[in-house]
């Protein structure tokens, strides 16, 4: 009979070193140096603790609980970066944090260059995945002895190995398969292997093993037979850089990419940037934006301004040639001043927020070209500017901002300039921020808690996002309009003229409203990231000691928190992926040669048989080895009657007991009351042990002599 045992620890090792499997599985496109480690002591203090708690419970679930709340106090006490926990309990607080954390690392796993660096959020990603994976596999397979279904997370992570063309170390994946066959067999339900025919043991597994190894090697790169089958063409050459839109000021990634964004040529100056997105509503901590459906007309009719660009007809008009390489956005690189945008209809102006962008289009591998005016923003257009503001979602302050304090410094700062007029106003601010004797530009810097603004007025220490930030908060408690852009600086320029803007020239800044004029960029982040200021901000002692634009064209290290690529992912070429056949000519790959594949299949069978046999063999030799004493007591009472009165292993215990006495009553007489009584004592015993999480609690002792006592009753009369 298949008797189905309690779970047993000795298991749960082998799901831990098997769940393990990610961590070589994505050592090509993640640097592993300084993941795998923080990731293989979380796994193993998980393990450690769920294997403990097997062997001191009977139950399948406990363990499992035990394993969750470890795996996530491991993780909080990690990764949780808010400010005042004082502990590593998992607070709505510290568990908003680690999401944090993770949103930014999945968003570098999406679309960061290949290798991926080891910033916190990859790291908290790889280690999150790998516990998720034992603690589902290790479920399934020793509380349930599911061993079959525990291949599914098991090998799960290697799925993409099977759709991107990175390198997957197959040795690894041979071992997580063999470790998944010893799984199978530590876990096997039968208690009397030996009952099983050994060609009905080992052949439907090797077979299994067979068929997987036929249908994943064409898929898996690098492995026999590899582009035999129709798959989707994966990326070539380039990476898909996309800008991390929720800006949280308290995160500090350093992490930096020489991914090329995009190429431009241009009849003019280096251009300061190109902007992509702004953005109206903070937190606290972090930006909101939310754009909702893309509005407007179309993009390459007449000169793209938020109100009448009034003198560009008489302008000094420049043109620039852009073509985009890995930026896979769906808004535009456009200048921070009026201009005309050539490119195809898919693209529509929203005049609100001065964007460019599409429902349905991506950057990726777009060309277009611009018209714009370097010089229409002029120090004596600002300081003549009067008229309406915009709406009062552009002075708002979250109620989490330290608004006296914040305010009372702007004004503080407007007096010591003897400033009064708007345009006054906003160069005063950020020239304090641009002092170098007040603010030092820090990528390592970590600001936590709800106000941002004031732990870096506390610091002093941060970067684009946190000056720009800053300045947009004091503007809009001197009653200026303003607002966040986030897009590139201008890049480097080649010997032929052609400028290379990466994704490590990712930036933020402010722009703050001009009646008549519209959005204007300013620059408080320090020369030391972005160069001079524009002209027309540049107060006195703001100019001529400052780097030239063009000294900024090496990528700067800001970090990707708030307006550097969160992420890149391989991209095809194109934007639109296509299924392809490889047909082994360069470029592709061959279908590898038959004596690997039959070397390779061969082996795999070999393992999967070798894997059943020791199991058989194991199982054979230790006899009842395995069997608890209540199974022992039951299988001797079934061994001990006589053939006729032997249930079949089809039957319940209840049927079985109904199956004896039936026999006995057939022999000639009822079992006397005493054997009766001792029969069902045996039945309550097995059904508790076999259905009951606790097992039997009962005497075991005492259910030996009721295996006597039925068995004497049975002896005492003539057998038929």
């Amino acid at each position: 009979m298949s008797e189905r045992r309690r779970p047993s620890w000795q298991a749960t090792p082998a799901v831990a070193l098997a769940s393990a499997g990610p961590l070589a599985a994505y050592s090509t496109p993640i640097d592993m140096t300084d993941v795998w480690l923080g990731a293989a002591l979380a796994l193993a203090a998980v393990a450690a603790a769920v294997t403990v708690a097997r062997a001191m419970t009977r139950s399948r679930v406990i363990p499992t609980l035990v394993g969750l709340v470890v795996a996530v106090l491991l993780v909080v006490s990690t990764y949780a970066q808010t400010s005042g926990l004082g502990s590593v309990l998992p607070t709505p607080a510290a568990l908003r944090s680690v999401w944090r954390v993770l949103d930014n690392g999945i968003q570098d796993v999406l679309f960061a260059p290949v290798p991926l660096d080891a910033t916190d959020g990859v790291r908290a990603v790889v280690t999150v995945l790998v516990l998720i994976v034992f603690l589902v596999a290790e479920h399934l397979a020793v509380a349930w002895r599911a061993a079959g279904m525990a291949g599914a997370p098991l090998l799960l992570p290697w799925l993409p190995a099977a759709l991107i063309p990175f390198d997957a170390p197959v040795a690894a994946l041979l071992g997580v398969l063999a470790i998944w066959l010893a799984i199978m067999a530590l876990t096997s339900d039968h208690a009397d292997v030996s009952r099983v025919p050994p060609a009905t043991a080992w052949l439907p597994a090797a077979a299994a093993i067979v068929g997987l190894a036929a249908l994943v090697a064409p898929l898996a790169p690098h492995m026999p037979g590899w582009g035999a089958l129709p798959r989707a063409q994966g990326p070539s050459d380039g990476s898909a850089t996309r800008l991390n839109l929720n800006l949280d000021l308290r995160d500090a990634l350093t992490s930096q990419s020489s991914s090329r964004v995009l190429t431009y040529t241009t009849t003019g100056e280096h251009v300061d940037v190109l902007r992509l997105y702004t953005a109206t509503e903070f937190t606290g901590a972090e930006w909101n934006r939310d754009r909702g459906d893309v509005a407007g007309g179309p993009a390459d009719l007449g000169v793209l301004w938020p109100s009448v660009a009034e003198g560009w007809d008489t302008a000094t008009l420049d043109s620039v040639e852009i073509s985009i390489d890995t930026l896979a956005e769906t808004a535009l690189p456009i200048t921070t001043v009026p201009r005309t945008v050539d490119v195809d209809d898919t693209w529509r102006y929203d005049g609100t927020y001065d964007e460019v962008r599409s429902a349905n289009s991506s950057t990726a591998g777009l060309s277009y070209s611009l018209v714009y005016a370097a010089d229409w923003i002029s120090a004596e257009r600002l300081a003549a500017a009067s008229g309406e503001d915009p709406g009062d979602e552009y002075l708002r302050v979250p109620d989490a901002l330290d608004s006296d304090r914040v305010g009372a410094l702007a004004r503080q700062i407007a007096a010591d300039a003897s400033a009064t007029s708007r345009y006054e106003i906003a160069v005063a601010l950020q020239q304090y921020l641009r002092d170098p004797t007040e603010f030092v530009y820090d990528t390592s810097a970590v600001l936590t808690g709800g106000d941002a603004v004031s732990a870096f007025l506390d610091s002093r220490r941060g970067y684009c996002q946190q000056f720009a930030t800053t300045m947009v908060m004091m503007a809009r408690l001197m009653d200026i309009p303003a607002r966040i852009g986030v897009g590139f600086l201008g890049g480097s320029r080649d010997p032929d003229g052609l400028y290379t803007v990466v994704g490590g020239n990712a930036h933020a800044w402010p722009e703050l409203y001009f009646p008549g004029t519209g959005w204007v960029r300013f620059e408080p982040t320090p020369a030391v990231q972005t160069g001079a200021p524009p002209e027309y901000s540049a107060g006195s002692g703001d100019d001529g000691s400052e780097p030239s634009p063009t000294a900024t064209a090496e990528p700067s290290s800001e970090p990707s928190a708030s307006a550097t690529p969160s992420a890149t992912v391989s991209a095809p070429a194109t934007p639109t992926p296509t299924a392809t056949t490889p047909t082994g000519e360069a470029g592709g790959a061959s279908g590898g040669s038959p004596f690997v594949w039959v070397l390779l299949l061969g082996g795999l069978a070999g393992a999967a048989a070798l894997v059943v046999w020791l199991t058989v063999r194991r199982d054979r030799r230790a006899g009842t080895a395995h069997v608890t004493p209540v199974e022992g007591a039951w299988s001797r009472l079934r061994a001990g009657l006589p053939e006729p009165w032997r249930w079949p292993d089809a039957m319940t215990p209840y049927e079985a007991a109904t199956h004896v006495r039936m026999s006995a009553a057939e022999a000639g007489s009822p079992l006397t009351d005493g054997a009766d009584a001792s029969l069902m004592a045996l039945v309550t015993a097995i059904v508790e042990e076999r259905y009951l999480p606790e097992g039997f609690r009962g005497d075991v002792t005492a259910l030996e002599g009721d295996v006597d006592a039925v068995l004497s009753d049975v002896r005492q009369r003539p057998q038929r």
